[in-house]
């Protein structure tokens, strides 16, 4: 019961990071090591193909990666919450090429279905794309309201 096979796919297009295209395609196994009502911790390792094209150059790339995560979750009440998310991704051939990310949301219920959100979130990587002005550490924050359906 706290074993889960997973499997993933994602396409990214980052113009500020010079990334013309990179897709990724994953799967591999996530430990849930806690789960309560007010209380989630996940742990992920993962196999994850990635092709990523620069934009405004020729030169593209086709590796293979660990993924590995560490995500929690807590609800303070019922209207409070926090979701903490962190990435280990090396490349299996060059473990000095890799991407640390940490992704932390803070949530405020307003009404049923209606709530304040605040996103955070800090990448370190490695081997950037060949462009002397994007540095190996970026972040971004974000805020905004969520509604569910």
């Amino acid at each position: 019961d706290n074993l889960v096979w997973e499997a993933f796919t994602q396409l990214q297009f980052d113009q500020i990071l010079r990334i013309q295209r990179r897709w990724l395609l994953g799967t591999g196994l996530r430990f849930d090591l806690r789960s309560s009502p007010s209380d989630e911790v996940h742990l992920g390792i993962s196999y994850m193909y990635e092709y990523e094209q620069e934009k405004d150059t020729s030169v593209f790339h086709r590796d293979s990666r660990l993924s590995s995560y560490l995500s929690v979750k807590k609800k303070f009440s019922e209207h409070v919450s926090l979701s903490m998310i962190s990435y280990y991704q090396p490349r299996f051939d060059l473990f000095s090429d890799y991407r640390l990310s940490l992704g932390t949301g803070l949530g405020f219920k307003i009404a049923e279905n209606l709530s304040f959100v605040l996103n955070i979130n800090l990448t370190y990587d490695a081997k950037p794309v060949i462009d002397e002005e994007i540095n190996s550490l970026t972040y971004n924050i974000r805020n905004g309201i969520s509604f569910k359906f």
